[in-house]
């Protein structure tokens, strides 16, 4: 079965770098993109789940939320921001948003919010969870 994959929305190419490594770790595969690629319902079929980073992408994050809710994408969509205050979380989540997870945070809480991602399957040693899938 095949592994999940995570879409991660960035502009910081370190960033990425270091959740490549924590993915592969989690046996994840990890698809990271710029915020101008072109988002189609096709190119969201194949994704687990996606993850915004708030931090450099900032305010653009909810329009992008927004936009891949209005695609049809309901799967989980994480976004790695420090909100600010309680309405930034509002507002996130109005978007589209299902969680918002500390930029520092975001590989504990792909293990421990969505457990599945590293959960093996029965008969399979190893191999990871197509619960997303």
């Amino acid at each position: 079965m095949d592994r999940p994959t995570l879409l991660y929305i960035t502009t910081d190419d370190h960033a990425a770098a270091a959740l490549r490594r924590r993915c592969e770790a989690l046996q994840v595969d990890l698809d990271c993109r710029p915020p101008a690629s072109v988002l189609r319902p096709a190119d969201l079929q194949r994704i687990s789940l996606i993850v915004l980073d708030g931090q450099s992408l900032k305010s653009h994050s909810i329009d992008l939320a927004r936009r891949i809710r209005w695609l049809g994408f309901s799967r989980p969509v994480l976004l790695a921001w420090s909100a600010e205050s309680e309405l930034d979380r509002v507002v996130a989540r109005e978007s589209g948003v299902d969680d918002i997870v500390a930029p520092s945070l975001i590989t504990a809480a792909l293990a421990g919010r969505y457990p599945s991602l590293a959960r093996p399957q029965p008969g399979r040693a190893g191999a990871p969870s197509a619960a997303f899938a």
